[in-house]
């Protein structure tokens, strides 16, 4: 994959959260990365 950034969105409590991730990480650590953030 190629070295990025990308925006994710969703709503939390009423408002729109914006969280910057990169689009580098390898699968494994993206997934452990959801879990730790609940979602």
């Amino acid at each position: 994959m190629s070295t990025g950034f990308r925006y994710f969105e969703r709503q939390e409590g009423g408002k729109r959260v914006r969280n910057l991730a990169v689009t580098h990480f390898s699968s494994q650590s993206l997934a452990a990365d959801k879990k730790q953030r609940g979602y």
